[in-house]
Formats: C-alpha cells, sequence, structure tokens
C-alpha cells in the first residue's frame, strides 16, 4: 500500500492543490487508500491490505459486500458482528465458516447463506439446527 499511498499523495498536493497539513488533505488520503484497499479485496488480494483496516467496521462493512471471503481476515470483533456476517453469506454463503460460532447458530444468518448459496452451507450447521430450518424456515427449498 506504501506505493499506493504516495500516488495519493502526489495526486492530492500536485495535481489537486491540496495543502499537506489540512484536514482536508488526511480526509481525502484516508478515503482513497481505502478505495484502494477495496479493489485488492475484489481481486483476491487480501494480505495486501493493512491489517488495521480490518479492525475498522466501516471498511470490513464495504469489504465483505464486495467480495465475502474478506470476512476471514476481519477483526475476531467484526466477525462476531451480525450485520458484518450477514452483509457477507449475502455476498457468498460459504463465508459463514468464518462468523463466530454464536452467529452459525443464527437462524437469519443461516437462511441467508442458504439462499446466496443452497444446501453447501449446511456443512458449517449443526445437523439438529440444519433439520429444524429444513422443517420450517426453509421447507419450501425441501418440500416433495
Amino acid at each position: 500500500m506504501t506505493p499506493v499511498a504516495f500516488k495519493i499523495h502526489e495526486d492530492l498536493v500536485n495535481k489537486e492543490k491540496i495543502d499537506a497539513s489540512s484536514d482536508k488533505y488526511y480526509n481525502e488520503l484516508d478515503k482513497r487508500i481505502k478505495k484502494e484497499a477495496l479493489n485488492f479485496i475484489i481481486n483476491l488480494d487480501y494480505k495486501s491490505v493493512p491489517k488495521e483496516f480490518y479492525k475498522d467496521k466501516s471498511f470490513v462493512l464495504e469489504a465483505v459486500k464486495e467480495n465475502g471471503y474478506a470476512l476471514e481476515y476481519a477483526n475476531e470483533n467484526l466477525q462476531k458482528d451480525k450485520s458484518i456476517v450477514i452483509e457477507a453469506v449475502k455476498q457468498n454463503g460459504y463465508t459463514l465458516q468464518f462468523a463466530d460460532e454464536s452467529l452459525k447458530k443464527d437462524r437469519s444468518i443461516i437462511v441467508a447463506a442458504f439462499k446466496t448459496n443452497g444446501s453447501g452451507i449446511f456443512r458449517f450447521v449443526d445437523k439438529f439446527l440444519k433439520k429444524d430450518l429444513m422443517d420450517k424456515e426453509l421447507k419450501e427449498y425441501f418440500s416433495p
């Protein structure tokens, strides 16, 4: 990310003539670096993203909307965050595997993952809960 940050700095200071000591400069630099980091995630280059970004809830939320597998790299606290996990499984149901164990029992998250990727996600779900979901929330998908 260092070369990316330098390029953004050059653009801000030399092309856009923004004072490098101003709040506007730092806000714009932060915004553009995070946008570039999202491009790394879209291109499956998770490790090029600075680890501290994976602690930032707003960044991780945007990241999992683009690529649910970013949840694997998210801070442990964010893997427990229902709003983050629901967006990840809506993008790719198999990302349920990276959610905190407590959320792997959350019916709404499992249903969202199922609707995205079908029964393949059941390998990450307790077998008794799976049966109950098939008999209730997901009955229409399993009726003869």
